[in-house]
């Protein structure tokens, strides 16, 4: 895999020596990030049978240039999609390209295919009935993934913007993909593909709509694969089998084509160059400079969290990453081992990575760090990112600061593990359950969105409270064994050496019961007892869920660690200690 970058897109490129090339066209937020580690699977498979793809991020998502807020957006995405296919061709030699679209990707694609020249096979992957079908059940599932915490997540169309489950558009954007239509095969030269989602009739409508030849075959192991971005099950075998169509009739040669150059992304305050670290099972990612040079020897490394990729939740990781370079500091947002463009063939489940040690790998990266001459080392991470960080910290005494936000987990467990397999397990099940009731009309969509929205975290909570009952015996009893709180005493080692912590959690966050397990004697109110603890603070996010799918609430974290990182390694003063006790940024 060789990172790229084309026309502001950031891109991967898996070479191969055949003749054929396939263009790997993403949908848009929570769908893209669910199929990602899946959609990675895919293109590895790929080229191991001989055929050049290449994946990348729509301008303004992912790690693209841009944000949500650019102007003509999905004119913008379907003139990527060309040029992606033209990279193809002018970089890999290809004679003949292919796409393969999933959902909101697989309109886009559809659109930019009558002018791909040698195009051999538009493959749609569980195709919406249209643009305004795809928006519609994209803002149905927001209200059920996050539902509103204080503010508006899925607001009206009519509005200047909308989010959708943290994924912020546009009005306009939002207008343009509402009068997205299936073309007819008299515009498509290609034959035309369409895998079928699980208990849906879209794929037989579409067919109808594109017309001529079109072949409908299953796509199992959808709700699986999209029920989650970290309880997410790649179909390996469904990948396999359309792996195996895409080859029929490629060509080998008998030389990979050669590596292409891969142009930094400029922004107006920022140069970004992908990176990769490691051998086996390596850690991709992005390092940020300011544009015009660090002001002092800082950088932060950012850790994905779960299955989301190194951009973060909402682009979470980009913002923050673009954000510090404003003020100087450079960053590293990476993806772990086996997580998103770290997956590889026949590595672990997004969930059997959260339980490994992972600290060798990440201490590899501040290697890579210090040999660049950077002195001062900053870790960050959400939920099972914070864990990694956290245990990283507790081997690696040359990280000098470390952000753990809504931390779930200090010290693995058979309980969590017990915890994580159920939630995985209802995950799918829930998944099932959403679409069933979302392959309906406009106004059932809705009712059945309102309802599960209501009943689902009531289900949820009911399964939680016994699952803590178990993990608060679980370490109560750990603590008598070892006749000393391990998490405790991890936190006086690592802040015992001089690293600064900044706890960070969202308000009733269930990694707040964690935290108190653990560390009930030196937790006062909101804040921390800095006499007991003075390398610690902790600040609460009001309005804010686990992911902080709110952007309110992402621009305050930003602004926190910001601050945190740019303060030098100097006492602070009693003042800003007291304001991150109160929980407010001083």
């Amino acid at each position: 895999m060789v990172p790229v970058s084309f026309e502001g897109c950031s891109g991967s490129f898996h070479p191969a020596r055949g003749t054929r090339g396939v263009v790997i066209c993403s949908s848009f937020g929570f769908e893209e990030i669910c199929a990602r580690k899946s959609l990675v699977l895919l293109a590895h498979d790929l080229a191991a049978r001989g055929i050049n793809v290449l994946r990348f991020d729509y301008f303004g998502t992912g790690d693209a240039l841009g944000g949500p807020l650019h102007p003509q957006q999905v004119e913008t995405w379907i003139a990527n999609i060309r040029a992606a296919a033209d990279w193809l061709k002018v970089n890999a030699h290809v004679s003949d390209v292919s796409l393969v679209g999933l959902r909101l990707g697989a309109l886009l694609a559809a659109k930019a295919a009558p002018a791909i020249e040698d195009l051999s096979r538009l493959t749609l992957i569980a195709p919406p009935l249209s643009g305004k079908a795809w928006l519609r059940e994209a803002q149905a599932f927001s209200a059920m993934i996050a539902p509103p915490l204080g503010e508006t997540e899925a607001r009206s169309i009519d509005d200047n913007e909308i989010a959708l489950a943290g994924y912020r558009m546009t009005g306009e954007t939002a207008a343009a993909i509402k009068t997205l239509a299936w073309p007819s095969s008299d515009t498509l030269s290609a034959s035309v593909l369409i895998l079928s989602r699980e208990q849906t009739q879209e794929a037989e409508t579409v067919a109808e709509r594109i017309g001529g030849k079109v072949e409908v075959l299953p796509f199992t192991g959808y709700g699986a694969m999209m029920c989650d971005v970290t309880a997410s099950e790649p179909p390996l075998a469904t990948l396999a089998s359309l792996a195996e169509r895409l080859a029929q009739g490629n060509s080998l040669r008998d030389h990979d084509p050669a590596a292409p150059p891969c142009l930094p992304l400029n922004g107006p305050d920022f140069v970004e160059t992908p990176v990769h670290i490691g051998g086996d099972g390596p850690i991709n990612g992005i390092f940020c400079r300011p544009a015009g040079g660090e002001k002092r020897r800082n950088v932060i490394v950012l850790c994905n969290a779960g299955g989301i990729p190194r951009s973060g939740w909402g682009r979470m990781h980009v913002d923050l990453a673009r954000k510090l370079a404003r003020f100087g500091t450079s960053s590293l947002r990476i993806d772990l081992p086996g997580l998103a463009d770290s997956a590889w063939p026949g590595g672990p489940s997004t969930v059997a990575v959260i339980s490994q040690d992972l600290s060798t790998r990440i201490s590899a990266v501040i290697d890579w760090l210090k040999e660049r001459g950077f002195s001062e080392i900053s870790i960050a991470g959400a939920c099972s990112g914070a864990y990694h960080a956290f245990r990283t910290a507790l081997v690696d005494p040359r990280i000098d600061r470390l952000v753990l936000l809504n931390q779930v987990s200090f010290a693995w467990s058979a309980t969590h593990a017990m915890k994580l397999s159920a939630w995985q397990r209802s995950k799918a099940r829930e998944m099932q359950t959403k679409m069933s009731a979302l392959d309906s009309d406009e106004q059932a969509a809705s009712e059945a969105a309102k309802l599960m929205a209501r009943l689902f975290p009531i289900a949820k909570s009911l399964a939680r409270g016994t699952l803590e009952a178990l993990m608060s015996l679980s370490a109560k009893a750990n603590s008598v064994l070892a006749q000393q709180n391990p998490v405790e005493a991890a936190f006086h080692a690592i802040a015992g050496r001089g690293t600064k912590i900044l706890l960070v959690y969202s308000e009733n966050d269930a990694g707040l019961a964690e935290l108190e397990r653990h560390m009930s004697a030196y937790l006062e109110g909101d804040g921390i007892n800095a006499a007991a603890l003075p390398s610690v603070s902790k600040h609460i996010l009001r309005g804010a869920d686990h992911m902080l799918t709110q952007p309110g609430a992402r621009e305050a974290f930003s602004d926190l660690v910001c601050r945190f990182v740019d303060q030098r390694n100097t006492v602070r003063t009693q003042e800003m200690e007291r304001a991150f006790r109160a929980g407010r940024a001083a």
